[in-house]
Parts: structure tokens; C-alpha cells; sequence
């Protein structure tokens, strides 16, 4: 079985954590899976794609400063499959990250095997949904109409979309408003569904286009 894994799966782990890339990486060798790049960000993602393949993406959404979102529909380009490996439990985040292509998700605080499941399951081309994504879409739907999920934008959400305008980085944003860059970037989420986004960069175009002067 391990000879099979290696032979048939590369995978790139994406995560701006050494240590959990790490971590990540041991769980997969010792099941028998072949690592063949670890990386922090878009430029050496690409950077080692550009010279050599990979059957798998498991990455973060988080990434500094860049969002893993943008990420997920390249490297559906590129034939490479994507796994979502992340603390964000927020269902907006989970859904998009779908919308945007990952064929599967699981959140930084499942049990290993949760995350061994997830890869044999993408790599075999089937969806994934680990047990607290699931539970944190159905708690989304059974809660009902979320009241700052409607077509308007809240005031808080235009507020971080007008300093993304601006040219803040996620890091300032979150320092500015007092909360975490998780918080910022599940903002982020919540307004490219709502003004159908597709990413980051459709995102920037138009904070930039319609930011208040």
C-alpha cells in the first residue's frame, strides 16, 4: 500500500508555518505519501511548479498577507487538486473556498486521521467535508438568514473594504479595528459573496474602483 501512495501522489504543502508544515509533512510520509514541496507563499508555489509536478495542493487560506483563496482557482488550472488545511471554521469561508474550487476542507483542529481521510478521498477525486465544517454549515443553515449576510454590505464590512482600498494590508487592517487577521480575512469572505467576487484580486480591483475619497 505505502509503495502505491508514493508512486501515484506528490504533494505540495502550502502554510506559512514551518512548523505545521512540518508536522503536516511527517503525518503524510509515514502513511506513505511523497512530499515533493513544501512552500509559504504564491511566488514559491509557482516558482516550484513552474519546473515540476504535483497531483495535490493542501494548503492554508491564511498565507501572510496573501489569502490562499487566490490560489485554489490557479492551481484548478493547473490540474493540481486543492485541500484546504485551515483554523477558519467560518461557514462563508468553508463555502467559498468551494466556489473558488477546493475539493475538499478540513479545519487545523480535526484529529490526524481526519486529515488522512481528506487526502485519500481528493486524491481519488471525491469532495471532502470534514465533520467540523460540516457541523458549522449545517449550524448555518438551521440558524436561519444570518442578519449581516444580506445583499447590503454592514458598515463594518464597508469599513474594512474601504481600507483595503486604500492599499492596508491585512495585518493593518486587523491592527486598526483591534481583531485578528483571521477575523479580517473572514470580512473578506463574507463581502465577495456578497458582491459575487471571485478572489482577492476581483476584490481589490473593486475596493479600489469604489472607495470613498
Amino acid at each position: 500500500m505505502m509503495s502505491t501512495k508514493i508512486d501515484s501522489a506528490g504533494i505540495i504543502l502550502i502554510d506559512d508555518h514551518p512548523a505545521v508544515r512540518q508536522g503536516v509533512a511527517l503525518l503524510l510520509s509515514q502513511d506513505g505519501y511523497r512530499i515533493c514541496a513544501e512552500a509559504e507563499d504564491r511566488r514559491s508555489v509557482f516558482s516550484f511548479l513552474e519546473m515540476n509536478k504535483a497531483e495535490l495542493a493542501l494548503l492554508d487560506i491564511s498565507l501572510g498577507d496573501e489569502s490562499g483563496l487566490d490560489l485554489i482557482a490557479e492551481m484548478q488550472q493547473l490540474g493540481v487538486a486543492t485541500l484546504v488545511y485551515s483554523m477558519h471554521e467560518d461557514p462563508e469561508v468553508i463555502e467559498r473556498a468551494f466556489n473558488c474550487g477546493a475539493t475538499g476542507y478540513v479545519t487545523k483542529r480535526e484529529p490526524a486521521e481526519v486529515l488522512l481521510e481528506a487526502v485519500a478521498a481528493v486524491l481519488e477525486a471525491k469532495r471532502y467535508v470534514s465533520p467540523r465544517c460540516a457541523l458549522s454549515l449545517a449550524n448555518r443553515v438551521l440558524s436561519g438568514p444570518d442578519p449581516e449576510n444580506e445583499t447590503s454590505l454592514s458598515e463594518r464590512e464597508k469599513q474594512v473594504l474601504q481600507m483595503f482600498g486604500q492599499g492596508e494590508s491585512i495585518a493593518d487592517i486587523a491592527d486598526a479595528l483591534s481583531i485578528s487577521g483571521r477575523t479580517v480575512e473572514s470580512y473578506f469572505s463574507r463581502i465577495m459573496t456578497k458582491l459575487n467576487l471571485s478572489g482577492m484580486k476581483e476584490l481589490r480591483r473593486y475596493a479600489i474602483k469604489n472607495i470613498q475619497r
